[in-house]
């Protein structure tokens, strides 16, 4: 989604608003951030301060949905927060977006059956983004060596995605999905060992200025 986009999903305020409720929290940690502690915020952290900026908005998250941030009554938006390490960065770290605790994974990996691994893992993903009408994922990127944040945004507009041999590539502990994004700006694969479906952001998604909204300065 675009930067205007955007706006227009979270309002025109947002940014400001994130920025005074990003402030609140890490006001009383300055102290340790300037003594080189490493700042951790917790995955539900940044889904209050967006429910927060957001005029009208209910969070819902603690897995009580797919959706983390509740718009009205027919519009959610699922929240990811990760860090890169620096600009040189080509990725953040990866974020899931479903999980499947039913057998049989690691037997789908041995015997190469994608169409297995994508029925479970997307059309899984897909079954649950239906239960929401307007399904928006949020990516919050923090800088790890500023603590600056951007925002990008997603929107699912396409609800039936068929199986393409040539969208699934294993890889050695993974199979890559291509197909759910822009592979320009988003990286999604299929986990072996955590049998989760995850997604990182690419650089273009914290560097693009049509894109990419800045919701957080450090030293501002």
């Amino acid at each position: 989604m675009t930067v205007e986009e955007i706006n227009d999903l979270l309002g025109k305020d947002f940014a400001e608003t994130f920025q005074h409720e990003m402030d609140e929290i890490i006001k009383p940690l300055r102290k340790y951030i300037s003594k080189g502690y490493p700042l951790a915020l917790g995955k539900e952290q940044w889904e209050y301060v967006v429910s927060e900026s957001i005029p009208g908005a209910e969070w819902c998250g603690a897995g009580k949905s797919i959706i983390d941030v509740r718009l009205g009554s027919d519009t959610g938006c699922d929240v990811k927060g990760v860090g890169i390490t620096n600009d040189k960065s080509t990725a953040t770290a990866e974020a899931s977006m479903f999980q499947s605790f039913k057998s049989g994974t690691n037997d789908f990996f041995k015997s190469g059956d994608k169409k297995a691994l994508w029925d479970l893992f997307v059309d899984g993903w897909l079954q649950k983004v239906q239960t929401v009408k307007n399904y928006y994922l949020i990516g919050i990127v923090r800088k790890k060596d500023s603590l600056n944040c951007s925002l990008c945004c997603f929107k699912v507009k396409n609800i039936n995605l068929s199986f393409l041999d040539e969208n699934c590539h294993f890889l050695t502990e993974s199979m890559r999905i291509n197909g759910i994004g822009d592979p320009e700006f988003i990286d999604t694969r299929i986990y072996r060992s955590k049998t989760r479906l995850e997604i990182k952001f690419k650089k273009p998604a914290w560097q693009d200025n049509n894109y990419s909204l800045p919701i957080y300065k450090f030293n501002d």
